[in-house]
């Protein structure tokens, strides 16, 4: 599979959250009001690397909901699973939008 290059930063933004001893005593409405830091730290990242905020909202919301999905199930995802479901939300919601004629990934040159 290949990745988004915000795939990989996501995942580590996810991890950062999952990490800290506070996590597992958020409530899912602590989690949803992650919401605006999560899009805040993406418009940063995209700013240095991609010229469209088209990527912001499928890559903020794989970030929440892969959150809630963990804090839900008590687990800790491993990475590279991490990873994948990122990418996988991601590349759902572009082929999505490559069905309406507009196809996200293109605007990536990054994917490695």
């Amino acid at each position: 599979m290949k990745y988004h290059s915000l795939t990989i930063h996501c995942a580590s933004l996810c991890l950062d959250v999952m990490s800290s001893p506070s996590f597992w005593g958020y409530t899912e409405s602590d989690i949803l009001a992650f919401r605006d830091e999560v899009v805040s730290q993406i418009k940063a990242r995209l700013a240095t690397e991609m010229p469209t905020s088209e990527l912001i909202e499928p890559f903020a919301t794989a970030v929440i909901n892969t959150l809630i999905n963990a804090h839900l199930r008590r687990i800790k995802i491993p990475p590279t699973l991490l990873i994948d479901m990122i990418q996988q939300h991601f590349d759902e919601f572009d082929s999505y939008q490559n069905q309406r004629g507009f196809c996200l990934s293109e605007y990536d040159s990054r994917r490695f």
